[in-house]
């Protein structure tokens, strides 16, 4: 199953949890009107009672009513609602949301921790290996044990977060391995359907704490009257309120157990695919017998940990029914699909925790009925199978499409070759804001013209700070040596550290990219398409852009704007119209659209055009960008010539609709 295939999947299983939400809010309505009624009988009929209504002397038999149900209906779904829609503008941000809540702090590009610098290393070139943007990397300080977990709804907003019990207890080759189980969440869109699953279980919570809430209310008021009338009113509000908690626990009742029997079909997916992407089983099945062995295990002690269990790499939380409701497989079943000549003795770690804080508990149990789990797991992932990584150029639109959302050792050995070759100077610069500002700077910066260079070096002395313009000179000399394919990693590398500016110098920052590439009236391609990418990347983090979502799952709409998207594709490709029309026509032959297409030439293209376009691709459904894709790789192979200026281009084309291309790896490295 390709990344494409795994994101509609994800679709799916948002759609069939949102099918169970609808039941259990259904559920919870029906409950809570069964508790209405039957709190009603119960009202006070004394006409001595402060409460007294003439309603109460004609207390209807029947059990249904109408209009009372209706009320019931109103309130049960505005309470709902007004929980969901919080926790959904909670986490509008994103996944630094998840991480802040969680009481992470973010570790800065410039740490000079080698702890810290040992896990920004590995989450650095994960990134550069997938395609994917750099996340910010988040550390829970305060927490001992070992986990980590992926937060956010798209590539351009996740961040990783890792424990202080992770980056102290596990080796590099550990650590790798849980990373790497991280980045298949990533890839999987399990995190989208995590962070909507966390809302909708916030919904159906909100009825409990009502309930919570009158009962302290009724705790705290009884006893300062002892009207009788007023008494037995105090009795109804407390069975209404316990009724009320015990709706609002079986909702989440239901909802917890979905999100388990969910949660732990990913889990053992994205182990699968840790080791695919490493090729080290022994990485990932050391960092669980850690896990294992060690007295805080991986424990989280924030008290709110509970409302994102599903989002850790292990049980973060004891939960009620051990593991009928644990939202991670058992530790050891885990292990032995990895190790399967594990003896069951764990290694004895020593706790990092401060002696008052720390956890004891006794050995791991072992498990029974192991064998059977095994069984039934393994066949259902097989932790052999190999992606595919050839590039053949038969199969080439499909060999590229195969690649997205997936690495491989020989994609990390590349990010790590990548990541080394990169000019000292590059590589200080993406750890400070200004270094940051100036690399992108530099990425514009014309170096064939210089009449252009003087004029746009002239304005971003006149209108950028200091600092940036002083660094951007330290740095041209190594642009001069820059490779093609070292841009996109540099942008990788640099936007954790350009989300890190206020959202004023974000402004100017934006301002001033616009500036440069239009510095000489005529916007190369490759201008263009980086503009595009640093904007995809920012924007939404900055609040000038919405979050993406599925809007098109049919051609029909889109038509349109595939064309202006593959015209400038063809005609970028190529000056010379006859070819760029064969490649034009060859990329929509592939579409197998009925469409009257036709070639527009590249100079009346504008560039407000095409940055509509790629937000309406964006837009698209993973099947249809799947195919889109293809096309453009046609598109590109119709000179049976490919060099990786058109590689690079195409790679930073499917960032901007969230489908990361790992870096080509040089036919001689294959």
């Amino acid at each position: 199953m390709n990344f494409f295939e795994q994101q509609d999947k994800a679709r799916q299983r948002t759609f069939v949890l949102l099918f169970f939400y609808v039941l259990a809010v259904l559920a919870t309505i029906i409950s809570v009107y069964g508790a209405v009624r039957l709190c009603w009988y119960f009202m006070p009929v004394s006409r001595k009672s402060p409460l007294y209504m003439p309603v109460y002397d004609t207390v209807p038999v029947d059990f249904w009513d109408l209009n009372c149900f209706l009320t019931v209906t109103g309130i049960v779904l505005l309470v709902v609602l007004t929980g969901t829609l919080i926790k959904i503008a909670q986490f509008s941000k994103g996944g630094v949301a998840v991480a802040k809540m969680l009481g992470g702090e973010q570790i800065l590009p410039g740490t000079k921790d080698p702890d810290e610098r040992k896990v920004l290393n590995v989450v650095e070139e994960m990134s550069i290996a997938s395609g994917v943007p750099v996340p910010a990397v988040f550390l829970l300080k305060n927490e001992y044990g070992i986990n980590a977990f992926a937060a956010g709804f798209s590539t351009q907003d996740v961040v990783i977060g890792v424990t202080r019990g992770a980056v102290s207890l596990l080796s590099r080759d550990e650590l790798q391995g849980v990373i790497a189980h991280e980045f298949s969440h990533i890839f999987n869109g399990d995190m989208r359907l995590n962070m909507n699953l966390t809302g909708f279980l916030n919904g159906l919570l909100l009825i409990a704490l009502t309930g919570k809430t009158l009962l302290r209310g009724v705790r705290g008021g009884h006893g300062q009257s002892s009207n009788r009338g007023s008494g037995a009113t105090v009795f109804v509000i407390l069975l209404f309120a316990l009724l009320l908690l015990v709706v609002g626990y079986i909702g989440v009742f239901f909802c917890n157990w979905i999100k388990s029997a969910v949660s732990r079909q990913r889990e053992y997916l994205a182990d699968a695919s840790s080791v695919q992407y490493t090729r080290n089983p022994s990485g990932l099945a050391g960092a669980l017998k850690k896990i294992a062995g060690l007295p805080d295990g991986s424990f989280i002690r924030q008290t709110r940990a509970e409302e994102v269990s599903h989002f850790f790499f292990s049980d973060g939380v004891a939960v009620f029914g051990g593991t009928i409701f644990s939202t991670h497989p058992p530790i050891h079943a885990r292990i032995r699909l990895l190790d399967p000549s594990f003896d069951g003795k764990y290694p004895v770690v020593r706790s990092i925790a401060p002696a008052e804080t720390r956890a004891f508990r006794s050995p791991r149990p072992a498990n029974p009925h192991l064998g059977e789990e095994l069984a039934k797991w393994e066949k259902k992932m097989s932790l052999s199978q190999t992606p595919r990584t050839d590039l053949g150029h038969e199969s080439l639109a499909e060999s590229v499409v195969f690649q997205v959302g997936v690495i491989t050792d020989n994609h990390l050995n590349r990010a790590s070759e990548i990541r080394e070759a990169l000019p000292a100077l590059f590589r200080e610069a993406v750890t400070s804001v200004t270094g940051s500002i100036a690399l992108v700077y530099g990425l514009l910066i014309d170096r064939r013209n210089t009449d252009v260079r003087s004029h746009q070096l002239e304005y971003l002395a006149r209108h950028d700070d200091p600092s940036v313009y002083k660094m951007l000179l330290r740095l041209l000399p190594d642009f001069s040596s820059l490779k093609t394919e070292w841009c996109l990693p540099l942008l990788d590398l640099a936007t954790p550290t350009l989300k890190t500016q206020t959202s004023e110098r974000y402004e100017k920052f934006r301002e001033h990219v616009e500036t440069l590439i239009h510095e000489d009236q005529s916007v190369s391609v490759f201008e263009f398409v980086l503009e595009q990418v640093v904007l995809h990347r920012l924007d939404f983090f900055f609040g000038k852009a919405k979050k993406t979502t599925v809007v098109y799952s049919d051609w029909k709409p889109i038509l349109p704007d595939c064309e202006i998207l593959l015209s400038y594709i063809a005609g970028a490709g190529s000056f010379f119209r006859p070819l760029a029309e064969k490649s034009f026509f060859k990329a929509v032959e592939s579409l197998g659209q009925d469409f009257s297409w036709k070639l527009i030439p590249f100079e009346l293209l504008t560039h407000d055009q095409i940055a509509g376009a790629l937000k309406k691709m964006a837009a698209a459904s993973p099947k249809l960008k799947e195919q889109f894709l293809k096309a453009c790789v046609h598109c590109i192979e119709h000179d049976e010539q490919l060099d990786i200026r058109e590689l690079e281009l195409l790679r930073a084309f499917a960032s901007t609709l969230d489908c990361p291309i790992p870096p080509f790896i040089p036919q001689a490295e294959n």
